[in-house]
């Protein structure tokens, strides 16, 4: 293995419940994977991106995709997204893996930049965003380590299927840490889980996107504060409703 090759892993499906083929919808012109795969390629420290999708038939579309735009893609487990991740990880020699999901099409690659940095030169096993940030910004540093030993250990239905919180929570095991560059920002929904949050999304890109260039947080924030209305479009959805349901499915079975 390397000494150093950081990984980006963009899971993607297209058999969402909220918003089935939510990945493939289209904003300004571009699915939503795209836009995300081009948002983080705009990151300085990542030295390949993969598109990590399942072998499910429902995803081929995905494949289609990637294999039309030339993007990297690894096909593994549907429901077990964890073992999706380390045998993409393991088949290409990572040592570290940057976690991304595929309905965050507002992803900073600033931020990303940073975690990676900060995560990589202080030897964390787990570093990511945290504290009160927009929903949308999610993305975590995995050493190739902890990703195997989480693989090889987790047993519940959330932690294969959200391939983090079992690291996150053995922390005499791991060294977690995180970076929090905002504050009171929780309300925020820059995700896309419902049709609110694809109306929102679609507006600020309408505001902001321009081909082959990169807004940023910062941009989106001004953008909030010319027109507040924006943010009440999809204010009232839940956050992690998709963990919280993973949640309630543990406690009738294990993985």
């Amino acid at each position: 293995m390397e000494l150093k090759k950081i990984i980006a892993i963009i899971q993607a499906r297209m058999s969402s419940s909220r918003l089935p083929g939510k990945v493939l919808l289209n904003i300004e012109g571009k699915s939503v994977l795209e836009h995300v795969h081009e948002r983080v390629s705009f990151a300085e420290h990542i030295d390949e991106i993969y598109i990590a999708t399942s072998i499910d038939q429902s995803d081929d579309a995905i494949e289609d995709l990637c294999q039309l735009r030339n993007f990297n893609i690894f096909r593994g487990s549907l429901e077990d997204v964890l073992s999706r991740f380390h045998a993409c990880a393991q088949l290409h020699n990572a040592s570290h893996v940057l976690r991304i999901t595929a309905d965050c099409p507002m992803i900073d690659p600033k931020i990303l930049d940073h975690v990676i940095f900060q995560g990589f030169s202080q030897n964390y096993d787990c570093y990511g965003i945290g504290g009160s940030f927009p929903d949308g910004l999610d993305c975590t540093l995995l050493s190739m380590h902890a990703l195997t030993e989480a693989n090889l250990r987790a047993t519940l239905q959330s932690d294969r299927e959200h391939v983090c919180p079992y690291i996150e929570r053995n922390t005499a095991q791991f060294k977690c840490g995180s970076f929090e560059p905002f504050t009171n920002h929780n309300h925020m929904r820059w995700t896309l889980d419902e049709e609110l949050d694809l109306e929102f999304i679609s507006k600020v890109f309408k505001h902001l996107y321009e081909p082959k260039k990169v807004f940023f947080s910062d941009d989106v924030l001004n953008l909030l504060k010319s027109f507040p209305e924006l943010t009440k479009i999809n204010s009232k959805i839940i956050r992690n409703e998709g963990y919280l349901n993973s949640l309630e499915k543990d406690k009738k079975s294990k993985f």
